[in-house]
């Protein structure tokens, strides 16, 4: 297992994370809750949830579904994500939601998750 360990193109390392900040074509997105990101978070780190609710629940609507592609798009603008990036997710061990974000992200055709 570990030989294959990251899989390219999907997971970065915590030191390739931290060496793209400052980029201007690389966004990090923090898909925690905002107790969370306030606690600590990378610096620059965009914090895509709203108050309790984690970016997975931001990006849904109130039965967990995908909200419809025109919302979420004003919804990624908003924070200045837009397909051009590169973008980097992350959350918090063993959170699911992470992933939530990524599929949406791949989803709206995204190419560089």
């Amino acid at each position: 297992m570990e030989e294959n360990w990251p899989v390219s193109g999907i997971f970065a390392d915590l030191k390739s994370v931290l060496d793209s900040k400052g980029r201007d074509d690389v966004i990090l997105v923090d898909t925690r809750t905002e107790n969370a990101y306030l606690k600590g978070h990378i610096p620059g780190a965009l914090y895509l949830g709203k108050g309790n609710m984690d970016a997975a629940f931001v990006l849904g609507d109130d039965l967990i579904r995908t909200r419809p592609a025109e919302e979420l798009c004003k919804i990624l603008g908003s924070k200045g994500i837009s397909p051009k990036s590169e973008i980097v997710i992350y959350g918090d061990k063993g959170d699911a939601h992470a992933t939530t974000v990524y599929w949406v992200l791949d989803l709206l055709g995204f190419p560089k998750i």
